[in-house]
């Protein structure tokens, strides 16, 4: 059993018979994640209404590539672009990112929330414009089928099983790797 396609694929690829390997998706609780007012979810966490909103949740490891994400929003700040990222989460990184936060210049742009509750997750991404999942590697992501579940498209590198739940009505996938890229998307 494996939770996507990509998965599939790589056992098979590993020699596995085709006909023993099977994809069943990971469900999402939808008493939790389900599709709420975007200027409510701000207003309950205290989110500035109008100013472009990202979130990027998960564990603060390299492989997450949060300074990927901090270089592309430095771009967008010297640009003049309006912006607020939000980083959920905690982890061994946690230090090297707020360093790299102030060697940027965008700590008026950009706050280390610290680890959420699943519970309040969904107010997070209902506030968001999208959140934003930079990593060098992945499988099928939960923060961006959540994400999709409350309403909110996401952007994202192009790594693991996202292409499966990706769709150009409600995504923007880029190259890993490329901040550039991630800025632009």
């Amino acid at each position: 059993i494996t939770v996507s396609e990509g998965l599939r694929q790589a056992c098979l690829a590993l020699g596995a018979d085709p006909d023993r390997v099977h994809t069943i998706y990971q469900g999402i609780d939808r008493t939790l994640f389900w599709q709420r007012d975007r200027d409510e979810a701000r207003s309950r966490l205290r989110l500035t209404p109008s100013v472009p909103t990202f979130v990027w949740v998960g564990r603060m490891v390299d492989v997450k590539r949060v300074d990927l994400l901090l270089e592309a929003v430095a771009r967008l700040h010297r640009r003049g672009r309006r912006l607020k990222l939000y980083l959920l989460g905690d982890g061994p990184c946690e230090e090297a990112w707020r360093e790299l936060t102030h060697y940027l210049g965008i700590e008026v742009v950009v706050e280390f929330v610290g680890p959420v509750r699943q519970e309040h997750l969904a107010d997070w991404y209902s506030a968001a414009d999208a959140p934003v999942l930079c990593s060098k590697s992945e499988g099928l992501p939960n923060v961006l089928r959540e994400s999709l579940a409350c309403g909110t498209p996401f952007v994202a590198t192009d790594v693991g099983s996202i292409r499966e739940i990706a769709d150009p009505s409600y995504s923007i996938v880029v190259e890993p790797g490329d901040a550039t890229a991630l800025a632009e998307a």
